[in-house]
C-alpha cells in the first residue's frame, strides 16, 4: 500500500514540475531578457518574476531592488493565483524612495500555456505603459 501511495505522489510531482516549467517558459516567452525563480512549497510552486535578468541590472546590485514585484503560486489543485503585482516607480511624494503602480491580480484554474502567455503579455503591457516612471534602472526597458 505504501509503495502505491509513493507512486501516486511521484506522478503528481512530475505533473507539478511540468506546470512549473510551463509557467517559467510562458514568462520567458513574453519577457526573454528578464528572470523568474520558482520554489516548491506546500505541495505547490511559488514564483517570483523579475524585470531584470540578474542583480547587476538592479539598483546598487541588490536583487530585491528589481522594479517589478510580481509573485504567484500554483496550488496543488491547479489554481494559478497571483499574490503581489506592482512596479516600483519614481516617488510621487517628497522624501520617499519609491512609489508604486499596482496592477490587478488574477487567479486562473488549470491555465494553459496560451492563457499564461496572454496574462504575462498584459503584465508586460502594464510595465511598458509605466516605463517612463521607472527609477534607478540600469537597462534598456525596450529590450525586456
Amino acid at each position: 500500500m505504501k509503495s502505491h501511495e509513493f507512486i501516486n505522489e511521484a506522478v503528481e510531482d512530475e505533473s507539478s514540475n511540468e506546470k512549473a516549467q510551463m509557467v517559467k517558459d510562458a514568462w520567458m516567452h513574453v519577457m526573454p531578457n528578464s528572470a523568474v525563480s520558482a520554489r516548491k512549497i506546500l505541495g505547490g510552486w511559488t514564483f517570483r518574476f523579475f524585470l531584470t535578468k540578474d542583480q547587476s541590472e538592479c539598483a546598487n546590485g541588490i536583487r530585491d531592488n528589481d522594479p517589478l514585484y510580481y509573485a504567484a503560486h500554483f496550488d496543488r489543485d491547479g489554481t494559478f493565483k497571483e499574490s503581489h503585482g506592482y512596479l516600483l516607480v519614481k516617488p510621487t511624494v517628497p522624501n520617499m524612495a519609491y512609489s508604486s503602480e499596482r496592477f490587478r491580480l488574477k487567479s486562473t484554474k488549470n491555465p494553459t500555456y496560451e492563457q499564461l502567455v496572454k496574462r504575462f503579455t498584459n503584465v508586460r503591457n502594464f510595465i511598458m505603459s509605466n516605463a517612463d516612471k521607472l527609477k534607478d534602472i540600469k537597462f534598456n526597458i525596450a529590450d525586456k
